[in-house]
């Protein structure tokens, strides 16, 4: 029998990249928070962790549809620092990612 291998999990301790790495992360904010709620490396890991956050908010079922209208919007405005500087290409990416994310949580 051949052997596969084994699984080696895509996770980065932060703790472990060098401090200017850390330093340079994309900050990703929710409303009410000065702190970021998640740091990320790359544009592309920021626009998922986004998309993830945009979608869970869009579907959740603990809201009216105008409560997650208005923290959908807040979400979008603490990080509207950050969006503004996409090219048109990058934001293409990004609404994409926002669809595509819903249809995953709304699958689930």
């Amino acid at each position: 029998m051949k052997e596969m291998g084994s699984v080696i999990p895509n996770v980065v301790e932060l703790s472990a990249l060098p401090e200017d790495i850390i330093d340079a992360a994309l900050p990703l904010y929710v409303p009410g928070s000065d702190e970021p709620y998640a740091k990320y490396i790359c544009t592309e890991d920021w626009i998922d962790g986004f998309a993830e956050m945009h979608a869970k908010i869009h579907e959740s079922t603990k809201f009216t549809a105008e409560e997650k209208a208005a923290k959908i919007a807040k979400f979008r405005e603490v990080n509207s620092e950050f969006t503004k500087t996409f090219d048109g290409n990058l934001t293409a990416k990004f609404l994409s990612k926002l669809a595509i994310h819903r249809k995953e949580i709304k699958n689930v």
